[in-house]
């Protein structure tokens, strides 16, 4: 298994909104030279701290309606999800350090 999983539609609910566990989601686009650039990090926070947390990826072309209820407009949207509602929202690119930091309530 992908140390991000890609969701959409059909699974979002049951993956990300129903974990017990804290959810991560990068909204994110092939297009996105930053998304490029920020998803080896977050692959590897994935990775590392798989048996805490679970990291999802949506991709916002072919998952609009998802991108739309979340009010992601632009790419990297990281979101936080816990217990079902949005915690913490990050845009943009960041350090291993600096997810480290902004996430470690959540581990």
């Amino acid at each position: 298994m992908p140390a991000i999983a890609q969701v959409g539609n059909s699974d979002f609910w049951t993956k990300v909104r129903d974990s017990e566990a804290a959810a991560i989601v990068e909204f994110w686009g092939p297009w996105c030279g930053l998304c490029r650039a920020f998803t080896p990090t977050l692959e590897q926070f994935a990775e590392d701290n798989a048996s805490q947390l679970h990291v999802f990826g949506v991709h916002v072309g072919n998952e609009p309606d998802i991108a739309a209820e979340y009010g992601v407009t632009s790419t990297p949207t990281t979101l936080v999800f816990h217990q079902g509602k949005v915690v913490r929202t990050m845009k943009g690119v960041r350090s291993r350090a600096e997810l480290d930091a902004e996430l470690a309530e959540f581990l």
